[in-house]
């Protein structure tokens, strides 16, 4: 059994996952098994919201800087390679920066019991999607 089996999802998880999917323009922001170009809109449960910090720690379970939208090939690649924790971190702190990614890991490893307060979490993912509809961009763009 993975890890994504033992942690409980709820609908701000939902919520989250369809924002991530949104902002990073409908592909896999990795290639690390594919090639990023292909479009999942009409194929939605093929794209994942991977956790570079997983979903266990509510700190960072709905920081949009832990998350990118990841294919089943690269997503199942990095859950299951020997080093495909640190293939995805090397990846995050190319795209964060070394002082990004560290502040990054230490939201992870800190306590926010805010981020357990469900309601408030969907009112603040609504925030980010109104956002996102208003710049009319993604990260793809």
């Amino acid at each position: 059994m993975s890890w994504y089996n033992k942690v409980k999802r709820n609908p701000a998880d939902t919520e989250f996952s369809n924002y991530i999917r949104e902002r990073d323009g409908w592909k896999c922001a990795y290639g690390f098994k594919c090639y990023k170009v292909e479009d999942f809109r009409e194929n939605k449960g093929q794209l994942d919201c991977s956790h570079c910090f997983k979903r266990g720690k509510w700190s960072t379970r709905f920081d949009p800087q832990n998350c990118d939208a990841a294919c089943k090939k690269c997503h199942n690649f990095i859950e299951n390679e020997k080093d495909g924790q640190k293939i995805l971190e090397d990846w995050k702190k190319k795209q964060l920066g070394e002082k990004g990614f560290n502040l990054l890991f230490i939201r992870a490893n800190t306590s926010d019991q805010t981020m357990r307060n469900i309601p408030l979490v969907r009112l603040y993912i609504k925030k980010l999607m109104s956002e996102l509809k208003q710049n009319g961009r993604s990260r793809q763009n």
